[in-house]
């Protein structure tokens, strides 16, 4: 259940991301929410909440919390980390200097 949460947890943030960036342009009055890609990122993100919240209950009734927590806070920062990576291409300019 612990990873499996977190896995949860990553597409939390992926689509919360996305759900952000779809959002603030419909505010200026540039209206989003017509196409049926975008129903389908609402969808996944809004379902996502409490699949997450559960998955975390779960995990702590079969598991310690001494266990749950650091390897839901390590497999969720990650896999945030490579999903934002992949997805948004947020390291596409990180070169060799960028390491040093």
């Amino acid at each position: 259940y612990c990873v499996v949460g977190s896995l949860v947890a990553d597409f939390t943030v992926l689509f919360g991301k996305a759900f952000s960036g779809l959002l603030l342009p419909t505010l200026a009055g540039d209206n989003q929410f017509t196409s049926l890609f975008v129903v389908l990122i609402v969808l996944v993100f809004c379902v996502s909440l409490p699949s997450q919240i559960h998955l975390i209950n779960q995990s702590l009734t079969v598991n310690d919390a001494l266990y749950h927590i650091p390897n839901f806070y390590v497999f969720w920062n990650v896999g945030s980390i490579v999903t934002g990576a992949i997805y948004y291409e947020e390291m596409a300019n990180f070169g060799l200097a960028n390491w040093l």
